[in-house]
């Protein structure tokens, strides 16, 4: 029965020798109201009964000696409040005790051993600190650091595997607050780097065509819904600083649609007749840059758009207005950079 000695020394036993500890040193100025001989005769049948249930009781207030507890009741101080108080805590032990006897009775081989629920306690009391550490706020008993109460459920008769079940959530819950804090701590540094990139886009890119107003809104949140992947937060802040390099640059690619309102067609008096880089780098310098990106992307029409032409948004229009004049080129597009 050392296991009960174990589950029940230290959370059924200390209180009870607290008044004893006090008191038994002098014998004088006994209250007259007390009846000690029916307290001594109680305490050892109480003390009798928990040796025949193998409790293992230790301490001076269950110590076998019937002349102990009478003189403890006579001591100078011992109310009865003091006595009812020992006598109430043996009760209480002895009905802990027939609990767990109990519930062993029923689980005789399918639970776990003293060592493997000192185990178990040690785990859960880790857990419990853990869960302080990390600022988790799990309220759940799993979480309490009381050693003794762990190994006393693993002890009462559960089963191995309510135990491991036990230890399963309790794990499994550390570890998705673990996983949640190194979550929150990358979407904070995501946050970090992406407000102040939102100024330097307002201020670079307001009134391009391609502008859409955009501020910090929320960013921990979406990197937490997008699981706080660290190649997702490389990707908003490598896309964000492109953004940005592409409007400081004034970058700007012109397609034949007319985006910017400006014809992409070649053949006019003022870019040569042919569709070449000159032509292209003239059209750069006509819209407010200094320099060529890319103008190699060409292709052919049949006709030639004059100058006065090249002022319609529509090359529909244009179409219909100019005449056609044979095999003229013209460019798919045409990226420009810098500003005059």
């Amino acid at each position: 029965m050392s296991i009960i000695q174990n589950i029940l020394k230290m959370r059924l036993l200390l209180g009870l020798t607290s008044a004893f500890s006090l008191a038994l040193s002098t014998l004088a100025n006994a209250d007259p109201d007390l009846n000690c001989e029916a307290y001594a005769q109680s305490a050892m049948t109480e003390i009798q009964q928990g040796i025949d249930l193998g409790c293992g009781f230790q301490g001076l207030a269950w110590a076998n000696d019937y002349a102990l507890h009478f003189n403890w009741c006579k001591s100078p101080g011992v109310g009865i409040m003091d006595v009812s108080s020992e006598d109430q805590a043996r009760l209480a032990g002895l009905e802990q005790c027939r609990k767990v006897n109990a519930h062993a009775n029923q689980h005789p081989t399918n639970t776990y051993g003293e060592q493997g629920c000192t185990n178990y306690a040690d785990m859960a009391v880790g857990f419990a600190r853990d869960n302080v550490s990390l600022k988790c706020g799990l309220t759940d008993s799993l979480f309490d650091d009381n050693h003794q109460g762990h190994f006393f459920w693993c002890m009462s008769g559960v089963t191995k595997d309510e135990v491991t079940a036990a230890n399963d959530r309790a794990r499994s819950a550390i570890t998705q607050c673990q996983e949640n804090q190194t979550a929150r701590a990358r979407c904070g540094f995501y946050s970090v780097a992406m407000n102040p990139l939102y100024p330097r886009y307002q201020e670079a890119c307001a009134g391009r065509d391609d502008f859409y107003y955009i501020t910090a809104s929320n960013d921990i949140q979406m990197c937490m819904d997008n699981n706080a992947d660290p190649a997702w937060i490389n990707q908003q802040v490598t896309e964000m600083n492109e953004k940005i390099r592409i409007c400081e640059e004034n970058i700007v690619t012109y397609v034949p649609t007319g985006w910017r309102n400006t014809p992409m067609d070649a053949c006019t008096s003022d870019f040569a007749i042919f569709c070449n880089e000159s032509a292209a780098d003239s059209f750069c310098h006509q819209n407010g840059h200094t320099t060529l990106v890319d103008g190699s992307d060409r292709g052919t029409t049949d006709f030639t758009i004059h100058l006065d032409c090249m002022n319609m948004a529509n090359p529909t229009e244009a179409d219909e207005e100019c005449f056609c004049s044979g095999t003229c080129g013209y460019f798919k597009s045409i990226t420009c950079s810098g500003t005059k």
